[in-house]
């Protein structure tokens, strides 16, 4: 996997370096060439809202040789590329610099060894069961990288845990994000929000906050909620 993982990264990179020069391949279906993507964004934004724009996503395209094998799913946007494999998704973002890249890589802690990254459509990209009653599901936002965790009803969100690999450290800002440091900058995972669907059709909001936790991984805490119905905690990077 560290060597599979290796060239992924480097495929990443070489990704990244053409798009900066505007040379990027048409691989998610966009004909526009899009600014540079860049890491420095720890300043405080509003958190995302729960109802999703939809013309606001871009596609995913499966990966039919674009890149390493390993990829099953990638997607562009206006500051980033994502790169979805069985066993974590990866970021890469281009620093200050013109030669500077960064890449973070976020893998799944205590995840099922035997799962797999699925298209439910080409704007929204799922792995089911990762975690036992939790489905980890991709959406190509324009602006930003999204990513939901659906919870079965009656499941801990504490399960769900993931590394920050290619991280050199994790903090908290006051207003509840996330500022993961790497080699060319600070990427920020914005504070997340999380809410159930009421019996009338109506979203509840669900308090949720970041949990730091050893080794560079983090996790959720979400707040009181029917425990009888599912929670949906939504992040935006």
């Amino acid at each position: 996997m560290a060597a599979m993982a290796g060239h992924v990264v480097a495929g990443v990179a070489l990704a990244v370096a053409l798009a900066a020069s505007g040379h990027a391949p048409d691989a998610v279906g966009d004909a526009h060439h899009r600014p540079a993507p860049t890491v420095s964004r720890a300043g405080h934004e509003p958190a995302p809202t729960v109802t999703p724009i939809e013309k606001s996503l871009v596609p995913f395209a499966a990966n039919r040789g674009q890149v390493d094998e390993s990829v099953r799913y990638l997607a562009q946007g206006s500051g980033y590329h994502l790169y979805l494999t069985d066993a974590e998704a990866m970021l890469a973002l281009r620093g200050s610099g013109p030669a500077e890249i960064g890449v973070l890589r976020l893998r799944p802690v205590g995840a099922a060894p035997a799962r797999a990254v699925s298209g439910s459509d080409r704007r929204h990209v799922v792995t089911r069961q990762v975690w036992p009653g939790i489905d980890w599901a991709w959406h190509g936002s324009s602006k930003a990288p999204t990513y939901d965790l659906d919870l079965a009803p009656g499941v801990d969100a504490d399960a769900a845990r993931f590394e920050a690999v290619g991280a050199r450290s994790l903090r908290m800002d006051r207003h509840g994000n996330l500022l993961i440091t790497n080699a060319v900058g600070v990427m920020t995972g914005h504070a997340p929000t999380a809410w159930q669907t009421a019996r009338d059709g109506s979203r509840q909001p669900v308090l949720v906050r970041y949990v730091l936790l050893d080794g560079n991984m983090f996790g959720f805490r979400i707040g009181a909620h029917d425990p009888t119905r599912p929670v949906t905690v939504d992040v935006s990077m």
